[in-house]
């Protein structure tokens, strides 16, 4: 018994189904194996970005009474002072960062950061001061250095891999001895520094708060 040849059409039809098995096949691959592992490369570099540059204390938070006057190393106006609460914090911050290499201008832009003072009657965020003496409520970046011996920061805005920031935070309302504190600076990238302490039992006008 002889098989009988295919025809010209049965030739067509083997060829198109073929194609279209090798078509489906392929868009089963990207749909299981490379489309998610595109997404998941995404995010697993956008954490690592996060983890690499995250913002940590590079200093104790030092507290100030609500004076007016000279606050550490800053000047500000109180019309209302009251020297038996806490007026004002200060610390340097800086990039926990295990970049091997990076170009000036990259890091985090504190232009774009978010100051948030959290207390047990509520919640402000505040407002970047400029004008000196600085005024109720706001923050400011008030000191610029190095973390490495002879070296300098920019005069940018720009917290870079090995720079320092001073950060003056000064909420609207001081706070009563023993009274629970938080500052939150919130970068870009989702990048969070969260600094809880409380007020000292006693007042002086310049206070360590670990």
């Amino acid at each position: 018994m002889h098989r009988q040849p295919l025809s010209d059409a049965g030739y067509s039809f083997t060829f198109i189904a073929l194609i279209g098995a090798v078509i489906i096949f392929s868009l089963l691959m990207f749909s299981l194996f490379i489309y998610p592992s595109y997404f998941s490369g995404k995010t697993a570099y956008a954490g690592f970005k996060q983890v690499t540059d995250n913002p940590v204390l590079a200093s104790d938070v030092t507290g100030y009474a609500d004076l007016s006057g000279r606050l550490g190393s800053v000047t500000v106006a109180n019309s209302r002072p009251a020297p038996s609460r806490l007026g004002a914090v200060g610390m340097t911050i800086k990039l926990d960062s295990v970049r091997m290499e990076w170009q000036t201008g990259t890091g985090v832009d504190l232009d774009q950061t978010q100051v948030i003072f959290n207390t047990p009657s509520g919640s402000e965020t505040l407002t970047r001061l400029s004008a000196v003496p600085y005024t109720k409520p706001g923050w400011a970046i008030v000191s610029k250095g190095s973390t490495l011996a002879n070296g300098q920061a920019n005069a940018n805005d720009i917290l870079e891999p090995n720079e320092a920031f001073g950060i003056f935070v000064y909420p609207r309302t001081p706070l009563s001895p023993d009274t629970p504190f938080s500052v939150i600076i919130r970068m870009q990238d989702e990048n969070v520094l969260t600094v809880n302490r409380t007020v000292p039992a006693q007042i002086t006008p310049v206070m360590d708060l670990g």
